[in-house]
This record gives C-alpha cells, structure tokens and sequence, in this order.
C-alpha cells in the first residue's frame, strides 16, 4: 500500500465497514498502513547515503517522516480537494507506520541507536511483527477505505 492511498482513503467509517468480504479486508487491515511509496524513497536514500559514508542518516529519517506527514493531507487534497482532521490523523498514523518500518532497512538512522546497530536482524524481525500489529490497529483508529 502507499502513503498516496492512506491520504486518499474515504473519511467515512460507514463506507469502510462495508466494504469488499472478510479476508479481503483482514489483509489490507494489515498492509494498509505500510507506506510503501515512502519507504522505497527512504530505501533509495539510505543506499545512496551509505555509499558516501558508512555512518547511519539520522537527518534521512527525520526527513522522510515529515515527507510522511505532509505527503498524506496532500494525497487527499488532490482526491479530494479537502483535508479533513481524519486525514491529519491519518497523517499522524502514517507517521508512526513509516518509522516502525524503517526500523527494518539496514543501515538506517536508527542503527545510531547502540541496541538497535547490535541487533538488526531482532529489531527487523520485532519491527515487521509490530508493523502488522500497528496496521490493524490504526485502520480501527482511521480507516482507509
């Protein structure tokens, strides 16, 4: 899913709660709220930066999580030409989403972190199983479609 979708999805928990059948809606519960179209950039980022230096972007991270936080009322300003305060908290949401993923990408600010550079492959594993956790539950918070 993208960050794009989670700006543009519909304000209205009546449409949400109707839409498509059980499974369909179980898994986008779940994958909804990984912003994908941030973290690819976010990916590119870190790649390009840790071929200059070795060191983990502290700055790239905060970078692309106020990308985040802007680039989602924008996605609903052109669906829309609106931007309710359920998209705000959308925004918000997708915040929290983008930086628990990022917590999977090697090499990322976070790894400035001492607990998280001695243990990357536990905290993409504890990042990924808190990312689907977070998915359900921020869609109960502000669903997307």
């Amino acid at each position: 899913m993208s960050a794009w979708r989670i700006g543009a999805g519909s304000d209205d928990l009546a449409d949400a709660r109707e839409a498509g059948n059980t499974l369909k809606r179980f898994i986008d519960k779940i994958t909804v709220w990984i912003p994908g179209d941030v973290v690819v950039i976010y990916v590119a980022g870190v790649t390009a930066l840790l071929t200059q230096s070795n060191k983990p972007n502290v700055v790239w991270l905060v970078v692309m999580a106020v990308v985040t936080l802007v680039y989602v009322p924008f996605a609903a300003w052109v669906a829309r030409k609106e931007i309710t305060g359920a998209v705000w908290a959308r925004a918000l949401l997708a915040v929290v989403a983008f930086l628990i993923w990022s917590l999977t990408v090697p090499g990322s600010g976070w790894h400035e972190l001492e607990a998280v550079a001695k243990n990357p492959g536990w905290v993409a594993l504890i990042a990924t199983l808190a990312g689907l956790i977070y998915g359900l539950l921020a869609e109960r918070v502000a669903p997307t479609s």
